[in-house]
This record gives structure tokens, C-alpha cells and sequence, in this order.
């Protein structure tokens, strides 16, 4: 017998339709208790020890600066899946120079017929519309594509006229592509720039709907030394997110190293992490010394620390910010000298790239 309460909501939200989604369905939990469920696992983006940092059937997140190589980062994961015998799709909205995505193939040998034959390249100059959606996942079941790139969120999101500020515009388009595409099979990996705001320096510039996307695992790419082609270079991977407990929030969980030789070949290694590699505090001190380097540079002048402290766009105590400075000449990236009057000059030397440490190895 239906309760009158019951019936008057039922009376007013009409009949059930038959063709529910199927997201609404009841979830059976006797598979899970009865242990036959085993731990989500990342299996793709692998590192020289065997262990991997991204998830099948998850949307997956990289961000960095600018310039420092993560394109380079995503070709490595791609031309392990492209070796491997899958295939990959590639949705670059940053460079309209299709040969670029080749020429870092090649640099991790993938041979010229697998790219050919598994890479599913676009370069679209409009936005991620639902048909878009629908061919990519079509492709993604004919051709089990198991790694989905999509470079960059922000130039997708700048097509649609999308402000990444906004959580209303932002969640609709993360649940209308992202989310599809994963469901689909494949690991998702957006591509998106880092904050500049130090009191959370390990998530993406924009909404917290970014945040919330990620259904696998997302990573935060700093350079040690920035990669290019012709010199190589080293990146280090920090985990911002993990959905499923695999790496801890701040652990540095990868070294990319990038070795370039003479004869035009190089190397590329995903090293697992050192014992005693930094966490999420020294993460936030390097963005707190880049914004310094940053604001003496664009000064063009010597500054004294009041100065150069009042010019640093970034959010951060006093104190945090003096001590991203210390960070900063300790690395050799500001010069420091006495003033007059008991003063504190600084001055830019160089971008903030390599550390001493790092100089010697």
C-alpha cells in the first residue's frame, strides 16, 4: 500500500520511464564483499621498474608550465602504447605542425609504419563538439585505442569560449567529453597548464571542477631541466591526485630523463623515485622562488626584498615568500647583495631551471 505522501510525489514526478539510464541502476555489492573484486591498478605511462602511473577507463590529468617538455612527456607514454601494439589518439589543439608529433615518435623509435598504422591524429580548429565525441569514440572501439591524449584543456577550453574560472562552464564540458571518452576504454590524459597560486600548487590552473574530473590519477610535472630535442632534459613527476590510493598526494612518484647525444639518437628513461625525494612542501617553495625569479626579471632593475616581495603575483605568506626567495638564490637563479641602509638587493640571473644539486650528478 503506497503511503499518501508517497503516492502525491509519485502523482507529481509522473511514471518511471522503462528506458532509465543505466547509471541508475542499484549497485550489487555481493561481488565486492565476496572478494571477488581486485584493487583498480594503473596500467599505462610506465616506468622502468614496471609500475605505471595512469588508468585504464579514468580520465587522467598532466599539468606544467609552459616550454618545459610535457608534450615530449606524452609522446614517451604514447610511443610505449604505439610499441606495444596499440593504438593512440592524439588531440592537439596547441600545434597546428602534425610533423612535430612525428619527430618526437621517432625520438622514443617508434618506426615510421606503426605511427602510420596506430596513431589517430587530430588537429581540430574548432570545438570538441558531441559528433566529434561520437567519431573518437567510435574509433576507440574499432580500433581499441587504450591512450586518449587531449593537448591542451585550456585551447579546447578557448575554442568553446569556456572560462576555466567557472564551474558551470567547466563540469559540462568534463562530463560531455572527458568522461565519455574514458567510458569508453581508454586512459584519458588531459593536458592543462599548473596554477601560479602557492597555496595549492599541486592542482591545475582554474575551476575545482578540474579537480574533481579526475576519476584516475593526476600529476604535477616540474623541470629540473626543461627538455628539448636537442639537448634533452629531465622532468619530475609529483602525484596531485590518486583516486585510488596507488601514489600519495605530494609524493614525487617519477623522474623523466631525457638523454640527447652528438650522433642525433638519445635515451629516454621514466625513473621510479629516489629515497628521500621531495613532497608537497618543497613543490609549493619552487613555485613561490619561480614567482620571485619571475617578478626580477620583469623588473629589469635590482630590487630590495621589500620591493621585489611586493612584485611577486603569487599567493603566499610573508614568510613563505622570503623563503622562496632564499630558494631562488640558493639555486643560483636571483643574485643577493647589501644595500645602503642595511638593505637586501637581488637582481635576476636566470630562469629558475636546475638546481645545485642537480649540476653536479
Amino acid at each position: 500500500m503506497v503511503d499518501a505522501a508517497v503516492a502525491e510525489i509519485l502523482e507529481m514526478v509522473g511514471p518511471i520511464p522503462d528506458a532509465l539510464d543505466p547509471s541508475w541502476t542499484r549497485v550489487d555489492f555481493r561481488p565486492i564483499l565476496a572478494g571477488n573484486i581486485e584493487r583498480t591498478m594503473p596500467t599505462v605511462l610506465r616506468r622502468d621498474d614496471g609500475e605505471h602511473l595512469f588508468y585504464e577507463r579514468r580520465v587522467n590529468g598532466l599539468h606544467a608550465d609552459s616550454g618545459i617538455g610535457k608534450s615530449m612527456l606524452c609522446a614517451f607514454g604514447a610511443a610505449q602504447e604505439l610499441n606495444a601494439g596499440h593504438h593512440v589518439a592524439w588531440v592537439d589543439f596547441e600545434d597546428p605542425d602534425s610533423s612535430a608529433i612525428v619527430e618526437r615518435l621517432r625520438m622514443f623509435d617508434v618506426d615510421d609504419d606503426t605511427i602510420a598504422e596506430r596513431l589517430h591524429y587530430y588537429a581540430p580548429r574548432e570545438p570538441f563538439s558531441d559528433a566529434a565525441v561520437a567519431a573518437l569514440v567510435c574509433a576507440i572501439t574499432e580500433h581499441g585505442i587504450t591512450k586518449v591524449v587531449v593537448d591542451s584543456v585550456g585551447e579546447a577550453f578557448g575554442l568553446e569560449g569556456i572560462d576555466e574560472n567557472k564551474d558551470v562552464e567547466v563540469a559540462p564540458w568534463l562530463r560531455r567529453v572527458a568522461r565519455v571518452l574514458a567510458d569508453a576504454g581508454p586512459a584519458v590524459e588531459l593536458v592543462d597548464h599548473s596554477t601560479k597560486a602557492a597555496d595549492n600548487p599541486l592542482h591545475p590552473s582554474g575551476s575545482k571542477r578540474k579537480r574533481a574530473a579526475i576519476t584516475g590519477a593526476s600529476y604535477l610535472v616540474e623541470a629540473v631541466r626543461p627538455l628539448t630535442r636537442e639537448d634533452g632534459g629531465t622532468l619530475r613527476l609529483i602525484c596531485a591526485k590518486d583516486r585510488y590510493g596507488n601514489y600519495r598526494r605530494g609524493d614525487i612518484v617519477a623522474t623523466f630523463e631525457v638523454t640527447a647525444y652528438r650522433d642525433g639518437g638519445s635515451t629516454a628513461h621514466l625513473w621510479p623515485p629516489l629515497d628521500g625525494d621531495s613532497d608537497s612542501d618543497e613543490a609549493r617553495l619552487l613555485v613561490v622562488a619561480r614567482a620571485a625569479v619571475r617578478a626580477a626579471k620583469k623588473a629589469g632593475e635590482t630590487l630590495t626584498q621589500r620591493r621585489l616581495l611586493a612584485r611577486m603575483n603569487v599567493k603566499a605568506s610573508a614568510t613563505l615568500k622570503r623563503a622562496g626567495i632564499e630558494e631562488a638564490v640558493a639555486r643560483g637563479a636571483l643574485r643577493s647583495e647589501s644595500g645602503p641602509n642595511r638593505s637586501i638587493l637581488h637582481a635576476y640571473v636566470r630562469d629558475l631551471e636546475t638546481s645545485p644539486e642537480d649540476t653536479t650528478q
